[in-house]
């Protein structure tokens, strides 16, 4: 099983949750400008909707510790807006807001 290590050590999706974290504190932070804090957020929103794909992945993971991380990430309404403003960021639009 092949793992990547980052220098906070952490290993898997932990590396993914780690800079979640990370953006977060820099959202909470001081921004130079309204510039720098959008570019921020944005960066925050597709972190959080992309730590299910981590977890989705990481072979360290149970298949029922995937699944339920999937499926909880789809039914919560705060991640349904990051997904949204994830997919609405990187593709220029969004077709259709899901429910």
């Amino acid at each position: 099983m092949r793992q990547i290590q980052t220098k906070t050590g952490a290993t898997g999706y932990g590396h993914q949750l780690d800079r979640v974290r990370r953006f977060l504190k820099r959202v909470e932070g001081h921004h130079q400008s309204d510039v720098e804090f959008q570019d921020i957020i944005w960066s925050f929103f597709q972190h959080c909707w992309h730590l299910k794909d981590w977890v989705k992945h990481d072979p360290s993971a149970t298949e029922s510790q995937r699944e339920s991380v999937c499926r909880q990430a789809y039914a919560s309404p705060l991640l349904k807006i990051c997904r949204d403003l994830c997919n609405g960021t990187k593709h220029l639009n969004l077709d259709q807001a899901r429910s």
